[in-house]
């Protein structure tokens, strides 16, 4: 016997609110895996962490929107294209991403979305007329909804690379990557296209910071830190490219070789800063750059706190592992053994070892820069000598490695098991 449609349609209205209710309560899970499935799924998209939380960010605003359109009962196209996703576009058109790329996302996504609805549903036990009846509404829903969201994604994308292409950011940008990348360049023109001057000395930065609450992109509290920082170096205007709404790269021209510990006194506002050696000319403008570069990646490996600075020749020893983290881990727990286990009284003893090394196996000298007896220097050591079952002078320089790198990369390469 069948159900009547005036008995159907109720049920499948609430049947569509619960499920966009479900998926909501559950947005932070569905985020996680779709931008997971996204970057398995798409090669091309950029893995910087900055960029990563944008995508995240956007799929979440996606989400949101559609499960806010279900709920309040609106036609599956009457939504506003949300500020994440044309930010997210933006961001796009600038790093030189493809629209088809963008737009195969929508699909996967959609796709995702309806495989999780569909279970959903399943999972209600409704009578077969009345699932039927929800599933061709979800997929009304759902078709017209990304249908509605990639055109809207095409438009933004064409009216955002129409602007960008006919502005003379491009040609920054251009002229920043050929300096980057190493191409020969007419640095006067190069000057002049910048607005800067690359016959001088410069200190490369990469700023980045997630967005604070009511903040839809961090880049304007990132120009701010870098103006600030260039004029604590001697540099009133620095050169500025956002490669990310949340990322940023500078560089202060300087008429000698600036102090890069100037910019520890200039760092603020949750603003974690990376700066490379100060450089001279292009040449100068290139190096200290993937110096910055590299402080940055060592940084976020080792997960840092927001607000922090990590100066490249601090963490340059790191550097020439952490391109690679699978092999920055094999080096550091081959080395460390039981000693590489991520506790707090692994901690200590790692911290106490390399001190010690430091100082010439000086007890006394230890306890004074740790601010304990040197008797405890001494039970921390032998506890070091039997984890690691090893004299401390067989293979010295490597171990000392594996102790910075232990250090500065902290959990992306020690041992999250038990403590022996």
């Amino acid at each position: 016997m069948s159900v009547r449609p005036e008995v159907v349609a109720p049920a499948v209205d609430a049947a569509l609110r619960d499920a966009a209710l479900s998926l909501e309560v559950d947005i932070d899970n569905h985020v996680a895996d779709m931008t997971d499935l996204l970057y398995a799924q798409i090669p091309e998209l950029s893995d910087d962490p900055a960029v990563v939380r944008e995508t995240s960010a956007q799929c979440r605003a996606t989400m949101l929107a559609f499960t806010d359109l279900v709920q309040r009962g609106g036609e599956p196209g009457d939504f506003e294209l949300p500020a994440e996703v044309v930010e997210y576009v933006r961001s796009a058109v600038h790093r030189g991403v493809a629209l088809s790329t963008l737009l195969r996302g929508t699909r996967i996504g959609h796709d995702f979305v309806v495989r999780d609805w569909e279970t959903r549903l399943e999972a209600a036990n409704f009578p077969p007329e009345t699932l039927l009846a929800v599933m061709r509404a979800s997929l009304r829903y759902t078709f017209g909804f990304v249908d509605a969201l990639g055109q809207g994604m095409a438009n933004e994308y064409d009216r955002e690379r129409e602007r960008w292409f006919r502005s003379a950011q491009a040609v920054r940008a251009d002229a920043i990557r050929a300096l980057i990348d190493g191409t020969s360049v007419d640095v006067d023109a190069a000057s002049r296209e910048l607005g800067y001057e690359l016959r001088r000395h410069h200190l490369g930065l990469v700023l980045w910071a997630d967005p604070l609450p009511g903040e839809t992109s961090a880049l304007p509290r990132l120009e701010r830190a870098a103006t600030e920082i260039a004029r604590g170096a001697g540099c009133q205007h620095p050169l500025m490219f956002a490669p990310g709404s949340n990322l940023l790269w500078a560089w202060a021209g300087t008429a000698s070789a600036a102090d890069p510990d100037s910019v520890a006194r200039a760092a603020r506002d949750g603003v974690s800063v990376a700066v490379g050696e100060s450089g001279e000319g292009a040449d100068g403008f290139r190096r200290t750059h993937r110096d910055a570069v590299d402080a940055s990646r060592v940084a976020r490996l080792g997960g840092r706190r927001p607000g922090s600075v990590t100066r490249f020749r601090s963490i340059d020893l790191a550097t020439l592992l952490a391109g690679d983290t699978e092999r920055a881990q094999r080096f550091v727990r081959g080395e460390l053994g039981p000693l590489a286990q991520d506790t707090d009284e692994g901690a200590r003893l790692r911290v106490t070892l390399k001190v010690y090394l430091e100082e010439s196996e000086s007890r006394v000298a230890t306890g004074r820069r740790l601010s304990v007896h040197p008797n405890t220097v001494a039970n921390r050591v032998q506890a070091c000598r039997e984890l690691l079952d090893r004299d401390l002078g067989e293979r010295r320089v490597q171990l000392e490695v594996a102790l910075a790198l232990a250090e500065l990369l902290d959990g992306a390469v020690l041992d999250a098991g038990d403590a022996p």
